[in-house]
């Protein structure tokens, strides 16, 4: 019955806890897949994406700063709902990361480039990665839910 916001407070006590100091970023989401209600918190990651039939959203971002940074850490939580048809995608910043631009502004550009998802969504994914403006040798993960 935990919301995202309390499983990234959890989620920083045991990076906490860990030898070496470890930090990381993470978005927690929670999608009750009938009524479309979406709700989620961030540990300084970068904001879920909703691609709906009126175009790309960028989330907002609720506060909530790396996990293993603060004992004390708070993550607010946000809730938007999803009709259907929407996808849902969740990235990590290899996907879009520059050094010599803002993430927001290479997310915008991505999103423009790449167009609506279409029918089939893993060839969407595909085309996100192929169009990717990012210029760093990091990881890259893309997760999509499109609900129904």
């Amino acid at each position: 019955g935990a919301g995202p916001g309390r499983l990234l407070a959890w989620a920083n006590t045991v990076a906490l806890r860990e030898p070496g100091q470890i930090t990381a970023t993470a978005v927690c989401v929670l999608l009750d897949p009938a009524s479309g209600e979406l709700r989620w918190a961030r540990a300084g990651h970068l904001p879920p994406i909703r691609l709906g039939a009126d175009g790309a959203e960028v989330l907002p971002l609720p506060h909530g700063v790396l996990l293993g940074a603060l004992d004390d850490a708070a993550y607010e939580e946000h809730t938007a709902r999803l009709d259907p048809g929407d996808v849902l995608l969740l990235y990590t910043d290899g996907l879009v990361e520059r050094r010599d631009r803002p993430v927001e502004e290479s997310v915008e550009q991505l999103l423009r480039a790449a167009g609506a998802p279409g029918p089939d969504l893993e060839l969407y994914l595909d085309r996100l990665l192929e169009l990717s403006p990012a210029d760093t040798d990091d990881d890259t993960c893309l997760i999509a839910v499109q609900t129904e």
